[in-house]
């Protein structure tokens, strides 16, 4: 009797397994900013910051164009022609994207305090320096 060849089934489940490792994270990770980053994203109170959600939000909005986008990655991964990492770094790329997107197109977030304004000279939440926006990406974790 004659041995099946189980090579294609072992590199499928190779990539299937790759699927549930590589994951991307997105947001801002390093310094200053990240700490202001989070007060914006969650609010201070008892600073008179109220909540601005820049990420959760963005992701709650486009959550069916994101599951569409994984799932057309996952297609590719079991096909073979896209490795699990690069299909993270695609979806990483994709959700930085929308949430700087929605921070300089759509601008929808709570408005600053009237005191804020005169501070800064505008009245445009989470766009001061360009900082912030500038600072949002994402990594690829396995």
């Amino acid at each position: 009797m004659k041995a099946s060849n189980t090579r294609p089934w072992r590199e499928l489940l190779a990539r299937v397994r790759g699927l549930d490792r590589a994951h991307a994270r997105v947001g801002v990770f390093e310094g200053e900013i990240a700490r202001i980053a989070t007060i914006h994203e969650y609010g201070a109170p008892e600073a008179g910051i109220v909540e601005r959600s820049w990420l959760r939000e963005t992701l709650r909005r486009k959550h069916a164009e994101l599951v569409a986008l994984q799932g057309k990655l996952t297609r590719l991964v079991i096909a073979g022609r896209l490795a699990p990492r690069a299909a993270a770094s695609l979806l990483g790329t994709w959700a930085a994207g929308a949430i700087k997107a929605r921070i300089t197109s759509e601008g929808d977030f709570a408005p600053l305090a009237p005191s804020t304004i005169a501070a800064k000279g505008s009245s445009r939440p989470l766009v001061d320096t360009g900082q912030l926006v500038g600072s949002i990406t994402y990594v690829v974790v396995d």
